[in-house]
This record gives C-alpha cells, sequence and structure tokens, in this order.
C-alpha cells in the first residue's frame, strides 16, 4: 500500500478562502497558511482553537513573490503542496475520525 492509497484527502478538497486554503470536517478545519518557507499546515477545532503546533513545508529558497522561476519553482510548489497534504492526512486520521 502507497501512501496515496492511505489519504483520504487530496488537494482539490480544499477551498480557497482569504489568503489560505482550508478543508472543513465534522471536527476540525485543516488550513494552508503561507509562510516564508512554503506554508503552515495548521488544525484547528470548529471555534477556531489550534489544535497542535502548526506543521511547516520547510521548502528551502522558497520565492518571496509570485514564483517566475519556471520549471524550478513549478518544482518548489510541487513538493510543497506534496508535503502538505500528506500532512494533512496525517492530521485528518489524528483528529477527525
Amino acid at each position: 500500500m502507497t501512501v496515496k492509497d492511505k489519504m483520504k484527502l487530496s488537494f482539490k478538497d480544499f477551498d480557497k478562502r482569504d489568503g489560505y486554503v482550508s478543508w472543513r470536517g465534522k471536527k476540525i478545519e485543516i488550513c494552508f497558511e503561507p509562510c516564508f518557507n512554503g506554508c503552515d499546515v495548521a488544525v484547528y477545532d470548529l471555534n477556531q482553537n489550534l489544535l497542535v503546533p502548526k506543521y511547516c513545508t520547510d521548502i528551502k529558497n522558497w520565492p518571496m513573490k509570485m514564483p517566475t522561476n519556471g520549471i524550478k519553482d513549478m518544482l518548489k510548489i510541487a513538493e510543497m503542496r506534496k508535503r502538505a497534504i500528506i500532512k494533512a492526512n496525517e492530521f485528518y486520521e489524528k483528529h477527525e475520525k
């Protein structure tokens, strides 16, 4: 069984908000929030209380403005999304089920 087989959430499940994207379940909300090294993955209860420390995707040399460096920036974005969705699924398994 691969990591992808275990995932319940995909990036398509997340909705765009003001400056971040989120998925809202029955117990929790998982948010991808921009930071200096890609994005933070945050888990809140439905009253907006942070449940666990935020997880940073920690992409080295993350562009500080809109990525414009072609394939190199596209690979960084893909890696950030991969790390974020894997962590989101870990939080989902731990807090939503």
